[in-house]
């Protein structure tokens, strides 16, 4: 059994969590063993419940990828549950708090925002390739535009997978 805990740190149900709650309808439960940490009182750990995941809401900053007693939260909980991977979300928290324990790091980019200056500048460039790369060994970009914006900020795109998100269609 593949233990992943998944890091996220929405306060309310956005792309990434609708992402999160249909994989949880069609993984593989004979394979893997699926946890959620979020921020404590989000909006997503019921309906994560629901969909049978074990959830663990935690003290940290909601809707923010960084933040350094986050990391520290997060470490703690790895350590508590050894996940076999650490699967995040956005959280740049998680991906360092995972790396710390010597974990396997996934990230996945839900979106496609413009670079600010400084990212598209050398050295912004070469900074976000440098912390990025180490702090995942893989990266999931949900489209060839998240794929391209993440390559546009100095990622290099042979780290990079496109996985289309896999959100189910609304029904009325």
């Amino acid at each position: 059994m593949v233990k992943v805990l998944n890091v996220i740190c929405d306060s309310n149900i956005g792309g990434a969590g609708r992402v999160l709650l249909n994989y949880l309808k069609y993984y593989d439960k004979s394979v893997f063993d699926v946890s959620v940490c979020l921020p404590g009182g989000s909006l997503l750990a019921q309906p994560l419940r629901e969909a049978g995941a074990v959830v663990y809401e935690r003290p940290m900053c909601a809707d923010k990828s960084f933040d350094l007693k986050d990391i520290r939260v997060i470490q703690a909980l790895i350590k508590e549950t050894s996940p076999d991977i650490v699967h995040t979300h956005g959280s740049l928290s998680g991906r360092i708090a995972a790396r710390r324990c010597g974990k396997l790091v996934i990230y996945t980019r839900h979106s496609v925002f413009p670079p600010g200056r400084f990212l598209r500048s050398g050295p912004g460039r070469l900074l976000n390739k440098i912390v990025s790369e180490h702090y995942a060994d893989r990266i999931i970009a949900v489209s060839s535009a998240a794929k391209e914006n993440l390559t546009d900020t100095g990622i290099s795109g042979g780290l990079i997978d496109v996985v289309m998100n896999g959100v189910a269609p609304m029904t009325r």
